[in-house]
Formats: C-alpha cells, structure tokens, sequence
C-alpha cells in the first residue's frame, strides 16, 4: 500500500488530513508503448471484482 509503505512517518491521522487515503493506488511505469501500457491497464482493471 504506497499511503503506508511511502509515507510511513505519517500517522493514519496526518494522512487523512491530507487527502490520502489507505486505497491509493501508485502507478510506475516506464518509457514502453502507450498502447501497452493501456492495455496492461484495462486487464489488471479488468480482474478486480466490482465493489472493492
């Protein structure tokens, strides 16, 4: 969970006051095709059960 994992020194309070939530999501990525990326994009969404 990056809100966790990048801003460890930040309480659970001190990043709810600035907007982050526990369900960031962080995206990386490289210097590959867009069209790749968009499509690696649309399948990971792809699996994640409606709801969550």
């Amino acid at each position: 969970q990056p809100a966790i994992m990048s801003y460890f020194e930040l309480s659970a309070e001190e990043r709810r006051t600035i907007g982050m939530k526990d369900n960031l999501v962080r995206f990386a990525i490289g210097i590959e095709e867009t069209e790749d990326i968009l499509a690696d994009l649309a399948q990971a969404l792809a699996s994640v059960p409606l709801g969550e």
